[in-house]
C-alpha cells in the first residue's frame, strides 16, 4: 500500500518431535505438545502468525520457506528478536543476510535490536556475555544492522 507502513509480526517457535536429532547437541526442549513449544502468554497478543521449526535455524522452517516464495518481496526490513543470540538468532540472521546477498536485494535489511536478544548462561559451559559478544560481532561483520532498540 502506497504511503502506509506494512508490518507483519511472525513468531517462530521450536517444535520438536520427542526423538529429534537436535537433542544430540542440546538438551531435550520444546517437544511438540508441551508448554515449552508454545509462545509465552505475555507475547501471545502480538502473534499474528506462528512458524514452527525443528532445528536451530528458522531459515529452514517449511513455513519460512513458503514465506520466501510467496510474500518475501513485499518487505524491506526483517527484524529478528528472541533468545539464544549465539545459536538461533545468529544462524537465522546469517542465512537471511546471505539470501539477500545472493539475490542482490540491496534495499532489504536484516536488523537485530540488542534489547530484544539474549542467550543463556551455564557456569563453565556456556558464558552468556562471551557468546552474546561473539554473536553480535559476527552479525555486524556480516552486514547485519545491529541497533540498540527499535522505536516507532
Amino acid at each position: 500500500l502506497v504511503g502506509q507502513l506494512q508490518c507483519r509480526s511472525i513468531f517462530v517457535a521450536d517444535a520438536h518431535p520427542p526423538h529429534t536429532r537436535e537433542f544430540t547437541s542440546y538438551p531435550k526442549h520444546c517437544v511438540i505438545g508441551t508448554a515449552e513449544s508454545e509462545v509465552i502468554s505475555e507475547l501471545q497478543p502480538y502473534v499474528e502468525e506462528l512458524f514452527h521449526k525443528n532445528s536451530t535455524n528458522a531459515f529452514f522452517s517449511e513455513a519460512f520457506r513458503e514465506f520466501l516464495n510467496e510474500d518475501f518481496y513485499y518487505y524491506n526490513d526483517f527484524i529478528i528478536t528472541g533468545c539464544c543470540s549465539d545459536i538461533c538468532i545468529l544462524q537465522f540472521a546469517l542465512c537471511l543476510q546471505a539470501y539477500l546477498n545472493e539475490h542482490n536485494e540491496c534495499d532489504k535489511r536484516v536488523i537485530v535490536p540488542l534489547n530484544c536478544i539474549d542467550t543463556y548462561h551455564i557456569e563453565g559451559v556456556h558464558d552468556a556475555m562471551e557468546n552474546n559478544a561473539f554473536a553480535i560481532q559476527n552479525m555486524s561483520a556480516n552486514g547485519i544492522h545491529i541497533v540498540s532498540e527499535i522505536k516507532e
